[in-house]
């Protein structure tokens, strides 16, 4: 027995094996926040970064988000209906409109880069312009890899690879890092730019491998097949208006950190990495894993199992979900402390701790949003998805836009966070799941929540220590305890599942 095998066989087990391989990797990620601050700071080479690199994001969510947002399922449909033969084909060419429209756009800002400009950094002029248009130049052919990473990760995961890809990713955050830390002397903040084509080349080059196992036939059409790339288009023309919304936000909110003065781009993104870090894990394992297992109930006309197991995922990661919160609440100072002490004056950290209990909140609603969404779609409801998901980013982005300037970074933080929780809890309703199913799946773990938060409060104030450090463990470690505790209890059926897999990982340690 591999630890492969005690991380398979269902949705949740795969999510646990997943979430697993991710903390690894958010241990990592924040280790290379903490180098990058140590070597950048809050600069305004750091700014030029972040924005380029965002604007790459928005491009690539702007052109292909939709499609990978149904492709996992559409998979599904595919190859239930029309079988392995005809998923092939159509990966292929799904692959080969990836690489041309990405391609053309790329060529298109090479030769114009004061679109980028104009867009996301209008005050600049004179030589700041020419140097982020010179940014912008650099990073934006990496448009092209990663969609191609995206849509080969798709294709795996529609055949059931899950590992492969998250595995990788572990090795690219150490290969940044010794990049980072090895040629900023030189190379300054191009040290990140050559961090960010070598790792991405290494992946593509894994995906390919791997996608060659899976599937007979060429893995990209020399030019796509609009037949065969119909149906997947189709299911995703509903999500082009909230993408195009949702990335006109994230164009608003960059503009506005921006009009804040300088650093507040690089303080708003500091805080994102963290909120990023266990969201990337979750919103990445609902993608992945909760997605497809999700359409094939629906093929399979179990609705009523499929809103059970939408419930039972969104408890399992609401109880994974406390001790995150209680480490950006309770000590959300205390992070940013120990991070960034040094790299970032008083003020910045200030605001940054208050964003990120502010993020902490939303959290949870982002969770709900995501997997109620992906329930929608499932369903091949997806234009009443797209429907709020549009109504989500514009009452985001017109708040932003009234009172951004006014409260600042602050407000961004909460804007985001107050508007997921409350269309995020709607959205799962909409779902098909009921509020009665809703206040019976989170009763208890809210209670858990509530008590852990006071618990790890008074552990704190009782020890009172001055090491930043400890007080982080104290914060982490209480609240992993408290939820355990809290689990057993109240004798929740987690409490089994906790029992069960420390059984089988003895076994597995005892074998070696």
């Amino acid at each position: 027995m591999g630890l492969a095998k005690v991380f398979s066989g269902s949705t949740n087990r795969t999510s646990v094996g997943i979430a697993m391989i991710r903390l690894v990797r958010a241990v990592i990620s924040i280790f290379a926040l903490t180098i990058t601050a140590r070597y950048f700071g809050v600069s305004q080479e750091r700014d030029f970064w972040v924005l380029c690199t965002a604007a790459s994001a928005i491009l690539m969510q702007l052109l292909f988000g939709p499609i990978n947002e149904v492709f996992r399922t559409q998979s599904v449909h595919i190859r239930a209906e029309q079988g392995d033969a005809a998923l092939a084909q159509t990966n292929a060419s799904i692959t080969s409109f990836f690489f041309w429209v990405s391609l053309l756009v790329v060529v298109i800002i090479e030769l114009f880069p004061g679109i980028v400009s104009s867009a996301i950094a209008p005050g600049l002029v004179g030589p700041e312009q020419e140097r982020f248009e010179f940014f912008v130049r650099l990073i934006i052919p990496s448009l092209v890899l990663n969609q191609l990473v995206n849509g080969f990760i798709s294709i795996l995961n529609g055949y059931s690879v899950f590992y492969i890809p998250e595995i990788y990713a572990i090795f690219s955050g150490i290969a940044n890092i010794i990049f980072v830390i090895l040629l900023t002397k030189t190379m300054g903040i191009g040290s990140l730019v050559l961090a960010l084509y070598v790792t991405t080349f290494g992946l593509l080059f894994v995906l390919v491998r791997e996608v060659r196992k899976q599937q007979s036939g060429p893995l990209v059409n020399v030019f796509p097949a609009f037949l065969l790339c119909k149906t997947m288009i189709a299911s995703a023309l509903p999500f082009y208006l909230p993408y195009c919304s949702g990335q006109l936000l994230s164009l608003i909110e960059k503009r506005v950190s921006v009009g804040l003065g300088v650093g507040n781009a690089s303080i708003l993104d500091y805080a994102q990495k963290f909120m990023q870090v266990p969201l990337g894990v979750i919103m990445g394992i609902i993608a992945t894993v909760l997605a497809p297992g999700l359409a094939t109930l629906f093929v399979q006309k179990q609705t009523q199992r499929m809103h059970d197991a939408i419930g039972e995922y969104l408890r399992m990661i609401f109880l994974g979900l406390i001790p995150i919160v209680i480490l950006f609440t309770v000590s959300s100072d205390d992070l940013v402390t120990f991070f960034f002490l040094n790299k970032v004056d008083a003020a910045g950290r200030i605001m940054m701790s208050d964003i990120m209990m502010i993020f902490a909140v939303g959290l949870f609603g982002a969770v709900i949003y995501s997997a109620a969404g992906q329930a929608l779609v499932a369903q091949k409801k997806g234009k009443l998805y797209a429907t709020v998901a549009v109504l989500v980013q514009i009452i985001i982005a017109f708040m932003n836009l009234v009172w951004g300037s006014i409260y600042g970074l602050r407000f961004l933080a909460l804007s985001w966070s107050i508007t997921h929780v409350v269309l995020g809890l709607a959205l799962l309703i909409l779902s098909g799941v009921t509020f009665s199913t809703i206040w019976h799946k989170f009763r208890s773990p809210i209670l858990i929540l509530v008590g852990s938060l006071l618990a790890v409060e008074w552990s704190r104030t009782l020890l009172n220590t001055s090491s930043v450090l400890l007080n982080i463990i104290i914060a982490q470690a209480f609240g992993i305890v408290c939820v355990v505790i809290g689990l057993f209890l109240l004798r929740q059926p987690e409490r089994d599942q906790i029992t069960r897999l420390l059984a089988k990982t003895k076994l597995i340690f005892r074998s070696y």
